[in-house]
């Protein structure tokens, strides 16, 4: 009978390679949350909240605008956020020191495959320039800077970037997507840009410079146009047009808010089909059918809710009803 072959062994480079990379990662994960990083996060979290309450006491001091109600329910829902924010940074503190100290598993396994990145949570970064910059333009830009601000500013960066984005989506020679997902993403993608130059043309249309006080909803449309966009072209969630439906269906009852914001009277004889009704009768009946069509394809491997051509038809009809009911609502 023939000797069996000798094991096969691994080059020496390689074998140090492994060893340091599994020695590195144990380590890390050992590694618990240190004290100061909590203690950081309380000072982060009482220094916010000191600056809110000491920016609204001078205002009110000052006599301005600020001093008025809205003055007061912006500063509780500023305390809201910080406080928040800091709730959620002390239990991801927590949560990832328990990961780490638990003893590492599967030490001689092959090491996991490449995820998805960039993550979710870096869009944390956004939202805090969001928020810093509202606070920033509330305690310090009149309304003829804040009009400056949005129509010179938000806008035309907004619009920017969905051109890169639209541009390198165009130029990709490989993804890896299918044909019939990559178009679904290019009807919803289209759809929202050109809605974010309607709200473009809204501002300019309706807006005067000097009675500008709808800052608020013109930067919550950006930020949210800027999520919708990013989670629709860059994510491969099976929930991702479930969000982009019911964003075209809040987007309607936001131009309500902003003109109401900016004390624009509704003609009496102002047709049902000029209102938010519409979009939002179509957004939910949208919304319903895509719920429906998440339950019925389930959890598969291969499943993400998307790329055959009954959703292609769905979405088409939707924002073909969508476009008329802009064309019908149109002055």
């Amino acid at each position: 009978m023939a000797d069996p072959p000798p094991p096969r062994r691994e080059p020496p480079q390689a074998r140090a390679r492994a060893g340091a990379g599994a020695s590195a990662s144990t380590a890390a994960e050992r590694r618990g949350t240190r004290w100061y990083e909590v203690l950081l996060a309380a000072l982060l979290a009482a220094l916010l909240a000191a600056a809110v309450i000491a920016a609204a006491w001078w205002s009110r001091g000052a006599g301005d605008w600020r001093a008025e109600t809205a003055g007061d329910v912006f500063l509780v829902a500023m305390l809201v956020v910080a406080g928040a924010a800091a709730v959620a940074f002390l239990v991801y503190l927590v949560v990832r020191g328990s990961r780490r100290s638990a003893p590492a598993r599967g030490e001689g396994r092959e090491p996991p495959e490449a995820v998805e990145s960039p993550a979710g949570v870096r869009l944390l970064g956004l939202a805090l320039l969001a928020v810093l910059f509202l606070v920033a333009a509330w305690v310090h830009a009149p309304p003829e800077l804040a009009y400056a601000l949005v129509a010179n500013l938000l806008y035309p960066a907004a619009f920017a970037l969905a051109l890169v984005l639209l541009f390198d989506k165009a130029s990709r020679a490989w993804a890896v997507k299918g044909g019939a997902v990559s178009f679904r993403e290019w009807l919803h993608c289209d759809a929202v840009t050109i809605l974010l130059v309607l709200g473009y043309l809204n501002l300019v249309s309706n807006a005067e410079p000097a009675g500008y006080t709808a800052l608020f909803w013109d930067a919550a449309h950006i930020a949210l146009f800027v999520f919708v966009f990013w989670l629709v072209d860059r994510k491969f969630t099976r929930f991702r047009w479930l969000v982009g439906l019911a964003y075209l269906t809040l987007l309607p009852m936001l131009l309500w808010a902003w003109r109401l914001t900016q004390g624009a009277a509704a003609p009496e004889d102002l047709s049902w089909w000029s209102t938010p009704g519409p979009f939002i009768v179509l957004g939910l009946v949208a919304c319903a059918v895509e719920i429906i069509v998440l339950a019925a394809t389930g959890r598969g491997e291969n499943d993400r809710g998307d790329g055959t051509a009954g959703h292609i038809v769905k979405d088409a009809l939707f924002f073909v009803l969508y476009g008329g009911l802009l064309i019908a609502a149109a002055p």
